[in-house]
């Protein structure tokens, strides 16, 4: 994570919406007229408020089978029934056991050298991912193991199990690893003592009903996105009740009202999303509210029968006591969505419902603020609404009082024609809990669709795409009067944009001819110093494609040596191949780019099930004295690249390989096999 300004000419300065930014902002004079009105959010007084608001809706999706099951059919009436959803609460499962490691031979310290960090959107503002490092040893989290290597030694260290993980992020702070994960609509939050990397003590574990959306982490304090769907909630208790099946329409109707009476009944904790831990026998505890009434917010318009909430979890506590367990701290009845954060912010933004198709030049983009300054977690700040899909989390970002938000319009069909833009909010005069669209600038694009958005500081970079990469530059200072400024537009497009010196942007995506067609991987090197005529000074081809495409993740820039590691699959004639291509950004008036080469893992894995037990450990160069020699194993893609204590470190399905960052020759390699 580069962690200085990277357009010095900008003065690049992440101001939060809370406070005095916003406070100033909102008696700012309003700007263009909003394509949409504002969004009336309150929180619930009671319960009973809770349940009169949700209630109707959810009585308008009740069907022979619960909630959103009005797509049911008959069979022939020659026979059968309808096979009814039969979902059920979660199962109870084992806490995790870790496996015996391997005893430390060396104390565990930090090795010499500069290590990267987790390429972030925002510095400050850590981001969950599968692997994270300490300076020494890589933390990772793939097949469902939590696995920690130390660099130096080339060892594998410790391999624990993780419950129920299909996909896990973590984050490392200090001595604590946070692993969440997920599986379907349950979550598993689990915080280890990681000081002695051979055997990680888990402090905690808890289980929460809720698909994880994001974590994202400031100050010791991690805060979970989470996305509980009230037919996750309520439809299992139906179904627990229901008996007979269904044969007919009249069948259909008595079920639908079954359902619309436990709907009119059901009792607030029925909706509410619960967490509950488990024992070391595997013991599950009753299983408890997590998020109260009164700390659940309701847009004016539904936003989709669901809960969207943030769990947050203290990791700079003591080892034991009281334990690093999360607690709900706040929601909004809105549907799963996008989360962008700044330092002192939480946006969560989520498209707005509605009972009949709409064309998407009415589509209409909820934006939720959650003010994270609050030791106990998240409060509801401030609501709001655009016009338009977003693309990522990139499509948001917060400068100086302002959030500036880039959108598609018209981008869903129905005969019409795509066009993008940026609109900006500020906290409205009238009501400092409303954010209110106060200027807006469109016309970038037409007829096609964003493909990377990146923000630095007072002006805006957006990538539209069909047969041509136009680049747009937007003037973002005053953000009553968003303008635009410059425009290039040459073939391809780039789908992730980074900064890399005062008036330079590195770009990711794919070349393309003339007429669109894309032909490959390229980095691209972009003059932006002046805002009116940006320039392309630089190409390289990297591979057919690239991980780092859409995932800002995947990207590495370690600036120490002006280098860029990028995972990359190729496919020709020789079949699929995976790599890290290493390109050395040269000059700084005139940066230049050319390739250093690749690091190569899939030579090195041991197939598994060969005769002999697989080593956990190869070192490279020199003879290894291992039972069965090291056999081609078919390649897993590299996920990760890392520096860690002056070496480059590559991350895949297959193991972790370590190589000199000079000459990018391995030196260990450890095998997850």
């Amino acid at each position: 994570m580069l962690r200085r300004s990277p357009l010095r000419k900008l003065a690049i300065g992440f101001t939060s919406l809370g406070a005095t930014g916003l406070l100033l902002a909102g008696m700012s004079p309003a700007g263009a007229a909003p394509k949409v009105a504002p969004s009336s959010y309150k929180s619930f007084a009671s319960c009973e408020k809770f349940l009169s608001y949700i209630r109707p809706y959810a009585l308008a999706k009740a069907g022979p089978f619960g909630l959103a099951s009005q797509n049911y059919y008959f069979q022939p009436a020659s026979g059968g029934t309808i096979k009814k959803n039969t979902k059920s609460p979660p199962a109870t499962v084992l806490a995790e056991a870790p496996v015996a490691a391997e005893p430390l031979v060396e104390e565990a310290g930090f090795a010499s050298g500069d290590s990267s960090t987790t390429n972030t959107q925002e510095a400050g503002v850590d981001e969950g991912d599968i692997v994270e490092n300490d300076g020494r040893h890589v933390y990772t989290a793939l097949d469902g193991k939590l696995r920690i290597v130390d660099t130096t030694t080339g060892k594998l260290l410790s391999s624990t199990v993780l419950p129920r993980a299909n996909s896990s992020q973590l984050i490392l702070d200090g001595r604590r690893l946070l692993v969440a994960s997920g599986l379907g609509n349950e979550s598993v939050v689990s915080v280890y003592d990681v000081t002695n990397p051979t055997a990680p003590i888990n402090l905690s574990t808890t289980y929460l009903e809720g698909a994880l959306t994001a974590v994202r982490s400031i100050n010791n304090r991690a805060r979970l996105v989470m996305y509980t769907s009230f037919e996750q909630r309520i439809n299992p208790l139906f179904n627990e009740g229901a008996t007979g099946s269904i044969n007919n329409e009249d069948d259909a109707k008595k079920s639908t009202e079954r359902f619309k009476q436990l709907v009119r009944t059901a009792p607030a904790s029925a909706w509410l999303p619960r967490q509950y831990s488990l024992s070391n026998g595997g013991v599950q505890s009753e299983p408890q509210v997590v998020l109260p009434c009164t700390q659940v917010g309701r847009p004016k318009d539904p936003s989709g029968l669901g809960l969207t909430w943030i769990a947050t979890i203290d990791l700079n506590v003591p080892a034991l006591s009281p334990k690093p367990i999360p607690r709900g701290s706040s929601g909004v009845v809105a549907a799963n969505g996008i989360t962008y954060a700044s330092s002192d912010t939480l946006y969560v933004a989520t498209r707005r419902q509605t009972e009949t198709p709409t064309p998407s030049n009415k589509v209409t983009t909820e934006i939720h603020a959650f003010s994270m300054k609050a030791a106990d977690g998240a409060r509801w700040l401030a609501s709001g609404a655009v016009t338009g899909n977003l693309l990522n989390q990139f499509s948001m970002s917060e400068y100086s009082g302002a959030l500036r938000v880039a959108a598609t319009r018209n981008d869903a069909g129905f005969g019409t024609t795509p066009v993008s833009g940026i609109q900006t909010l500020m906290l409205d005069a009238a009501n400092n809990r409303i954010l209110k669209v106060v200027g807006e600038v469109w016309g970038l694009g037409t007829n096609e669709r964003i493909y990377a958005v990146r923000f630095l500081g007072p002006v805006g970079y957006v990538v539209t795409f069909r047969q041509t990469d136009p680049l747009y530059v937007l003037n973002l200072e005053n953000p009553q009067k968003p303008t635009l400024t410059g425009e290039l537009k040459i073939p391809g497009y780039s789908s992730y944009l980074h900064p890399i010196d005062d008036g330079f942007l590195l770009g990711i995506g794919q070349d393309a001819t003339d007429q669109g067609r894309i032909t490959g991987s390229q980095l691209s090197m972009f003059d932006v110093k002046n805002l009116a005529a940006p320039t392309r000074v630089a190409t390289l081809a990297v591979g057919s494609s690239s991980a780092a495409e859409y995932s800002h993740l995947a990207f590495l820039w370690w600036p120490k040596t002006r280098d860029v590691f990028l995972p990359v699959q190729n496919w020709g004639q020789n079949g699929f191949s995976t790599s890290v291509n290493v390109a050395r950004v040269g000059g700084r008036s005139a940066p230049t780019l050319t390739s250093r080469g690749s690091i190569i893992q899939s030579s090195l894995s041991p197939e598994a099930g060969s005769n002999g037990p697989t080593p956990t450990t190869v070192l490279l160069p020199g003879p290894v004295p291992v039972p069965a020699p090291p056999v081609f194993r078919p390649p897993q893609p590299i996920l990760r690249t890392m520096i860690v204590a002056d070496r480059v470190v590559t991350v895949s399905g297959n193991g972790v390989l370590t190589s000199d960052i000079s000459g990018l020759r391995p030196e260990s390699w450890v095998s997850f096999s």
